[in-house]
């Protein structure tokens, strides 16, 4: 159910670029207006008629393949590509309606919503919506894991240490719209039959689906010892079967090309709100 909604606005992008490739074939296909192509079968063999529209007359014209192939060809794939975008356009508006009116944690909020002493009065078969959001404790840093300030120079608005500007800047957002986060928890994973710890910059919980992902933000992707080092983690990541877009998401820049507000939200919009 966590993974429904996302899937759901993955299948309605999927549909308009379907929608929007249709549009681009059927603009380079010549037009016949009133003209359609009818297909029957005679002795097995499959035998082609042009149909016509004539003031309000229907007639029948029978079309030779081997003359008229490209004619024959272009009114099919015509035909096809309009009966595609009818059903493509109808089941965009299907997701369209449904998606608007859907909401994923709706049954969690149900307990959120009751007085607090009818609360204490039920057994939740659905776990309370504020609660969720506090109760994933194995997700957070290891305590022993130490946070020089040589190491992490810039402070978050909520008082903690990071490496990096960039990394205050996630923090902070993450911060600003209340999404619950855990800087560079700590992740044991699994390198040639090996543990080994890692500590990735951010854990994160959707609030739009509940989901908790890992955010590894890149951020010298121009210097090769240091792009080198993030594709090995990387590869670690999905050998231990934790992929980029499923349960990792990745910001990237460069010296050059620095992270922007931009990127940073059109990210957070597509998972976490």
């Amino acid at each position: 159910m966590s993974d429904l909604k996302t899937e759901l606005v993955r299948e309605k992008k999927e549909l308009e670029t379907l929608i929007e490739k249709i549009h681009t074939e059927l603009a380079g296909l010549p037009a016949y207006p009133g003209v359609s192509l009818q297909v029957r079968t005679t002795d097995g063999q499959p035998r082609y008629y042009l149909r016509k529209h004539v003031g309000g007359e229907i007639e029948e014209e029978y079309c030779s393949l081997r003359r008229q192939s490209a004619l024959i060809h272009d009114l099919a794939q015509t035909e096809y590509l309009h009966k595609l975008l009818s059903k493509a356009e109808s089941q965009h508006a299907l997701l369209d309606r449904f998606l608007k009116s859907y909401e994923l944690t709706a049954t969690a909020e149900v307990l959120s919503a009751l007085n607090p002493g009818r609360r204490k009065l039920i057994k939740p078969l659905v776990p309370d919506l504020s609660e969720y959001l506090h109760t994933w404790d194995h997700y957070k840093g290891n305590p022993d894991f130490p946070l020089p300030d040589e190491d992490h120079p810039f402070t978050t608005e909520a008082g903690e240490n990071v490496r990096s500007k960039s990394e205050k800047i996630i923090a902070d957002k993450y911060g600003y719209l209340s999404l619950p986060y855990v800087y560079e928890p700590s992740l044991t994973l699994m390198d040639r039959n090996r543990p080994v710890t890692v500590h990735p910059d951010f854990g994160v919980v959707s609030r739009r689906t509940l989901r908790f992902y890992y955010h590894e933000h890149l951020g010298m992707m121009d210097h090769p010892d240091y792009a080198a080092h993030a594709l090995r983690k990387l590869q670690l990541y999905m050998a231990n079967g934790i992929f980029p877009g499923e349960q990792l998401l990745l910001t990237f820049e460069t010296s050059k090309m620095p992270l922007t507000d931009e990127q940073l939200m059109r990210m957070i919009h597509h998972y976490l709100l």
